[in-house]
């Protein structure tokens, strides 16, 4: 976080959010994004892509095999 400017910061903080979201419940993605402040689904998506190198549906279903196992 130290070197990042502000919209960078909100949108990591957004992200983190959503991560969470996406391992610890059941919501849409859709809800997920406009819980974390982004207008639109498809931009979340998109932002989501960009920072951990995975959609958001793909993240949410490696990261509930591995809490399964």
């Amino acid at each position: 976080t130290i070197g990042m400017g502000f919209k960078e910061y909100v949108t990591f903080t957004r992200l983190t959010v959503a991560e969470n979201l996406l391992k610890t419940t059941d919501l849409s993605i859709a809800d997920i994004a406009y819980e974390t402040g982004f207008n639109d689904s498809n931009y979340f998506s998109l932002v989501f892509r960009q920072h951990y190198g995975t959609p958001p549906t793909d993240y949410r279903k490696k990261r509930r095999k591995k809490t399964t196992l």
